[in-house]
Order: structure tokens, then sequence, then C-alpha cells
């Protein structure tokens, strides 16, 4: 048995809508890709999560965020309000 996760980040959803509606254009052109994710871009990441050619992943979680965590962690002022890395203790 696997048991793996996803996580998604903003995605193009009526759920999600709020989110980025009021500011779509200037949120697109700060996200690494310079766009809003849609629904098929997790999909076909989920699809391929599921099949065979992932037969080897488990426990993982699958971030299809379009490099927007990994850019928080770079960058923390340019994170958007998604994760951020939070700096390490020297105790």
């Amino acid at each position: 048995m696997r048991v793996n996760s996803v996580s998604p980040g903003l995605v193009r959803t009526e759920m999600a809508r709020f989110t980025w509606e009021p500011g779509e254009e200037q949120i697109a052109a700060g996200l690494p890709l310079g766009r809003i994710r849609e629904p098929e871009d997790v999909a076909r990441a989920v699809v391929w999560l599921a099949s065979d050619e992932a037969e080897w992943v488990t426990g993982a979680d699958l971030v299809v965020d379009g490099g927007t965590r990994a850019r928080a962690a770079r960058f923390p002022s340019q994170g958007r309000g998604e994760l951020r890395a939070k700096p390490h203790s020297t105790r």
C-alpha cells in the first residue's frame, strides 16, 4: 500500500476565486511560472502519482505549486502568503 499527499498551492477554482480574482494579473506575474495553476495542472500530477510509473513513491508530499514554495523559502519577503521558511535557531 502507498500513502502520499498532494499540496497544490493556489489553483484557479471556484472555491479559491476570492483569492485570485481581485488581482489576477498581478498575482500571476508574481508567481514563478507567471500564471495561476489550473485544475488540470494538479490533475496530471495526481494521475502520475496514482499510476504504476510512481510505484516506488510512498510517504511523500508532492508539491504542485509551480515553484512558489521553493521561491518563498529562498525569498521570504516575496512569499505571497504561502509557506515561508523559518530561520534556524543558532542555539
